[in-house]
């Protein structure tokens, strides 16, 4: 999946929604041994473990309804795990897509695309890696096309392992400048999140100042779209009623005010806010 559109209008709050819904669980391994290499696969910074209390009931659950009245018990080698959701942003570089092996520890750390089987590989902001888009989409033709990956171990050795994740490419950058047809035909779905309609910056304005405890008024919502006809460098992004609604509460404890869609406060924190980019010369 390509998400694209301009900065600020929730492509990353869509891409982490679309991992959120992934229902069920899955089984990951901690290591895995290949032709005599310890390759470590679990991490707990991207994989949620089911805790061990709620498993604790599980088999007591099971072994209740068990004919035979026994306890099942669990592999240890092996973490029951949320489907796991692992993003990359700007740092990304085409090393975090390889084995690496640690020669004190003498052991390989799996990388992302390993990790974030059976889940979701978000690659936020797209485009604007240290490596050049192209390097990183000709990494990803064939494991996309076949479903299948492959890793060089230090020894010379394969390993081949299913490529069977959601992976979610997001990106301010205009599509055709990422890629060529032989790439954008193997993604099947490419969503542009374009800037919100009156009538949608109007909504999350409500919505936030719902979430905020800000009393919302027509009066300030009509000023604030008024303020991006006045200033046509200025256009409505999702992300601003959230970020200005911040500010104004901001500003207004300051001053000890009750917040309010005031122009007075919503001045205040566009001044704030917004800055003029100048051309430069």
């Amino acid at each position: 999946m390509l998400i694209y559109g301009g900065a600020g209008n929730g492509k990353s709050s869509i891409t982490v929604a679309v991992g959120g819904m992934l229902p069920g669980e899955v089984l990951i391994p901690y290591s895995v041994v290949v032709h005599g290499q310890i390759i470590k696969v679990y991490d707990p910074r991207t994989h949620r473990k089911i805790s061990d209390d709620i498993l604790e009931e599980r088999r007591q659950a099971a072994a209740r309804f068990s004919p035979t009245g026994r306890e099942r018990r669990q592999d240890p080698r092996w973490a029951i795990a949320k489907r796991p959701m692992v993003s990359a942003g700007g740092e990304l570089a085409l090393q975090d897509l390889e084995l690496r092996y640690s020669a004190t520890s003498k052991f390989y750390i799996a990388p992302l695309q390993w990790k974030a089987n059976s889940g979701v590989l978000i690659i936020d902001d797209f485009g604007r890696q240290m490596i050049q888009p192209q390097e990183l989409l000709n990494r990803w033709i064939v494991p996309m096309e076949q479903g299948t990956d492959h890793l060089s171990l230090h020894t010379g050795d394969t390993v081949e392992l299913p490529f069977d994740l959601l992976l979610i490419f997001s990106s301010n950058i205009p599509p055709g400048k990422l890629g060529d047809e032989a790439f954008f035909r193997r993604i099947r779905h490419k969503v542009e999140v374009p800037n919100p309609t009156p009538d949608e910056y109007i909504e999350i304005l409500k919505r936030i100042c719902a979430d905020k405890g800000v009393t919302f008024s027509e009066r300030g919502a009509q000023y604030l779209l008024n303020m991006y006809q006045e200033n046509p460098q200025r256009m409505p992004k999702a992300c601003h009623p959230r970020d200005l609604v911040s500010l104004l509460l901001d500003i207004t404890r300051f001053y000890g005010k009750e917040p309010a869609l005031d122009p007075e406060w919503l001045d205040l924190a566009c001044t704030s806010y917004f800055v003029e980019l100048e051309k430069a010369a």
